[in-house]
């Protein structure tokens, strides 16, 4: 298998992007005037992001531990499971922040948690696109034939007009 390095750094940035994001929204979710049900809906992916970090450091760790006497295939199993689970949180960040788009539309006093979880999810979408980029490289290395979590992208976040 091709040096994983570069991909590990990459998806190890990523769950900290993950946490250090969640903990920030964290911190300054209590001083904004924000609806009950959609704190409720922050403060639930604030959890599930953090608990994403934990899940990928796990995975990045056995990942470590198999790779030398692992086959490719089985190292490239781990590879894509590391893509999807990040990929799941970065589509359900997208959804949360299209909701806040749209709240912030129809009520002025969301658009601060707006932009706060748009820059949040903005950060971690950016580390995930340097996971991409290397996961795309171990592929092309590898020549593995695409598994739909391989050739899945996620969706764009989408721009304030």
């Amino acid at each position: 298998m091709k040096d994983l390095k570069p991909f590990k750094l990459a998806a190890h940035e990523c769950a900290m992007q993950m946490l250090s994001n969640a903990m920030y929204i964290g911190e300054e979710l209590p001083r904004l005037d924000v609806p009950a049900q959609l704190r409720a809906r922050i403060e639930s992916m604030n959890e599930t992001l953090v608990g994403t970090k934990h899940d990928l450091v796990n995975e990045l760790t056995e990942l470590e531990e198999i790779e030398r006497d692992a086959a490719d295939e089985v190292v490239m199993e781990r590879v894509e499971r590391i893509i999807r689970w990040c990929m799941e949180d970065v589509a359900q960040m997208h959804a949360l922040v299209e909701e806040l788009q749209a709240r912030a539309d129809d009520c002025p006093k969301v658009m601060p948690v707006c932009v706060l979880v748009t820059e949040s999810a903005t950060n971690i979408l950016d580390a995930f696109a340097a996971v991409q980029d290397e996961f795309e490289r171990l592929k092309d290395a590898a020549s593995i034939v695409e598994t739909p979590a391989a050739t899945a992208k996620p969706p764009p976040m989408p721009s304030r007009h």
